[in-house]
């Protein structure tokens, strides 16, 4: 009964000031939020400069390529190589790929977050274990780890734990951090 009136006006200024005050309130909330780095320090114990940022558009996996490779073990892994290119002016570090595998119905099967720099970028596959190849993965490799300016280096990612409804796969750039010039 409160709603319903006689002309309909106080119903419809309820059921639109609401949600009109909400958003006005997390609009607020968000700016503050955004372009206050030391509510996050205060707050959460995290730097905002210390973050891993998104990738740059000029950043970006070229030469993708796939293979399902049988171990000497017999078990099956599914390699990607490519190269990653910098198009831009800076220099990145800590350049973290992402890769997931889908299957028919476009499920995500598996998802795997690794350093674009690994120890798996020169070894030979074929020869290891899907624990060596896993661990290999999350170790630095040997060299230099930044992506300069107008370079393609080169990277692996191994997905293992393949049970054959593997249809097809994405890789990206997750996340960089930009060198200080």
């Amino acid at each position: 009964r409160f709603l319903v009136s006689d002309q309909g006006w106080p119903a419809i200024l309820l059921v639109w000031s609401v949600p009109i005050l909400l958003t006005a309130f997390f609009c607020l909330w968000s700016y503050h939020v955004d372009n206050t780095p030391g509510l996050l320090k205060s707050a959460f114990n995290m730097r905002p400069e210390s973050l891993p940022k998104t990738a740059p558009t000029g950043l970006a996996l070229i030469d993708l390529n796939s293979e399902i490779i049988a171990l000497d073990d017999g078990t099956k892994v599914l390699e990607i190589e490519g190269k990653l290119f910098n198009a831009t002016v800076e220099t990145f570090s800590n350049v973290r790929l992402e890769a997931k595998i889908y299957d028919e119905k476009n499920r995500a099967l598996s998802k795997i977050r690794i350093g674009f720099h690994n120890g798996l970028v020169n070894a030979r596959l074929a020869a290891l274990k899907e624990e060596a190849i896993v661990a290999l993965q999350n170790k630095q490799g040997v060299g230099e780890a930044k992506v300069k300016p107008n370079v393609k280096a080169p990277f692996r990612i191994v997905i293992t734990g393949l049970d054959g409804s593997e249809e097809w796969f994405s890789a990206r750039v997750l996340s960089v951090e930009s060198e200080a010039a």
